[in-house]
């Protein structure tokens, strides 16, 4: 089997907990996720199967959507509940004026610090490891996000739920922590649940109970995303089985053999089955526009 399954992770298993359990169930080594969620964490978990592992690169890319809630007066040194508090500050009166208004500093383009307890690997070793013994001589460094949106949904004091659109590389839990700065005193996070990943969100996930029950009832298959369909986002064009041939043999298409045009840029190439046949990038400018295959699946994969 080749595709992508959707589960709502629960509380307390990793993101690799999860991928050891489908690597069982599924009895097959070849299974990734493409984004991981901290164990406090719940919600939308993209789990490729087999082949599909090759598109993980690709979805680990996509838009996130999440809704959790902020606890303002107390830091903790994960910056989520999980974590052993070292600050408490009081928290100052606002309204939900005041909150907005600081909200409005934290969308767009933004640098975000990297928490220290964060996977990010530098000088060889997880920053979660060297945090873990108190090492906090390693600068974890800044990367540039974008938030799309941030959005309160309610407010009752210490306690703000918030709504947050972002791009992948996005660690919510410093941005609560920067929310509570804004604020005047300090802040974790509560509480997390992705409902978003991509295209794909809650409506279409699976319970791990519910992947259990359906492995034992050998109906697994039926509930795994094709490949073809894992980025709709991406523009697609169906190609027939010599172009098919071609392109899986790394060969350039040009665009003018092609029954649509495709737009420049990265691009699905299906095959008259709905198969995937690759990613491809479309380059170069009318009418010598051309197909450089990016990612390649072998017709036995599909």
């Amino acid at each position: 089997m080749n595709g992508i399954l959707i589960i709502d992770k629960p509380v307390g298993l990793t993101s690799h907990d999860v991928v050891v359990q489908v690597r069982r169930l599924m009895k097959t080594r070849k299974v990734g996720h493409t984004g991981t969620l901290d164990p406090f964490a719940t919600g939308v978990l993209l789990v490729c199967v087999g082949t599909a592992t090759r598109l993980s690169t690709f979805l680990s890319k996509v838009e996130k959507e999440y809704v959790g809630r902020i606890r303002l007066g107390l830091e903790t040194d994960t910056l989520d509940a999980t974590g052993r508090v070292i600050q408490c500050l009081p928290v100052p009166p606002m309204d939900r004026l005041t909150v907005e208004k600081a909200l409005s500093q934290m969308r767009g383009t933004i640098s975000q610090q990297i928490p220290l307890f964060s996977a990010v690997k530098r000088k060889g070793i997880p920053m979660y490891r060297r945090a873990r013994i108190g090492d906090t001589s390693v600068d974890p460094g800044t990367r540039e996000i974008f938030v799309h949106r941030l959005e309160l949904l309610g407010m009752e004091l210490p306690y703000l739920d918030m709504r947050v659109v972002c791009s992948s590389g996005t660690y919510v839990r410093m941005l609560a922590s920067d929310i509570g700065r804004a604020l005047g005193c300090c802040a974790h996070l509560s509480i997390l649940r992705r409902i978003r990943c991509g295209a794909f969100g809650l409506d279409c996930s699976l319970t791990m109970e519910q992947i259990k029950a359906d492995a034992a009832a050998n109906r697994l298959e039926s509930n795994i995303i094709p490949m073809a369909q894992a980025l709709p986002s991406i523009p697609y064009v169906r190609v027939d089985r010599y172009a098919s041939a071609r392109i899986r043999s790394g060969h350039l298409l040009r665009c003018e053999e092609l029954p649509n045009q495709p737009p420049v840029g990265l691009i699905r190439i299906i095959d008259q089955q709905e198969n995937l046949v690759a990613l491809g990038r479309v380059m170069g400018t009318d009418p010598k526009r051309t197909v450089q295959p990016v990612c390649v699946f072998p017709e036995t994969s599909v």
